[in-house]
């Protein structure tokens, strides 16, 4: 299924685009512009990135310091291999 799709003249983004699985605690979490991006549509939601040392600059709307993810990243690498 298209992740969009034109009802009406609107354009909607499929429910399942809107939702991402959070790569520490596993919870399905509405993504969000704060979320750290781990890459290919891998997320760390907000709380486990703030649990895992990461600081986030509401001004900015960045991460100003990137959360401790190595042992995530590598759990993705031998997931892939």
């Amino acid at each position: 299924m298209s992740a969009l799709a034109v009802i009406g003249g609107v354009m909607h983004v499929s429910e399942d685009e809107q939702y991402a699985c959070c790569a520490d605690c596993e919870r399905e979490v509405l993504k969000a512009d704060h979320d750290y991006v781990l890459g290919a549509g891998t997320v760390v939601c907000f709380d486990c990135a703030i649990r895992r040392r990461g600081a986030y600059h509401e001004i900015l709307g960045r991460w100003t310091v990137a959360p401790k993810v190595d042992d995530l990243l590598a759990q993705m690498a031998r997931a892939s291999a």
